[in-house]
């Protein structure tokens, strides 16, 4: 399941919703009246990362993220924080794996099911694929591989 986060205003807060599709995320926040400087600039960093944020569906993207959900839950951080944190999370992922890691790896597949181009995102859809690195070999029934520029990213004063 794909977790997308959008900012929702409740009771003139902003507050994280989970959604999963991204053209409903996309509706509503074209839909927010942004009157506040500060809301609009979160606006605007949110459309900045959000084909970036691969790595949120990790097990680390996906501690971090229930980690900040009871943060916010027992009042000890705001949702603004929680954002920031997140698009800093983004943002070092992929500017780590980018430029620190040095590793190569090769794959064949027996076929290529689907692909698709979108907002600067590969995704690919294999069967019967095989990777192979220098001493391992590692084979896959069914691999969905979604692809970035990592290099993409602006860098923030932050990183």
């Amino acid at each position: 399941i794909w977790r997308r986060l959008a900012l929702h205003r409740c009771n003139d807060l902003l507050c994280f919703v989970k959604l999963n599709k991204l053209p409903d995320i996309v509706s509503y926040l074209l839909s927010v009246p942004l009157s506040d400087p500060q809301e609009f600039e979160l606006f605007i960093s949110l459309f900045e990362i959000m084909a970036y944020q691969l790595y949120r569906n990790t097990t680390l993207g996906n501690t971090l993220q229930e980690t900040l959900d009871e943060l916010i839950q027992f009042g000890q951080i705001t949702p603004q924080l929680a954002l920031k944190v997140l698009v800093h999370f983004d943002r070092t992922m992929n500017n780590s794996l980018a430029l620190k890691v040095k590793n190569r790896l090769t794959f064949k597949a027996g076929k290529l099911n689907t692909y698709r181009f979108c907002d600067n995102v590969w995704t690919f859809l294999l069967s019967d694929v095989e990777f192979r690195d220098v001493s391992e070999l590692c084979k896959g029934e069914t691999v969905k591989i979604v692809a970035c520029d990592g290099k993409a990213v602006p860098p923030t004063k932050d990183d």
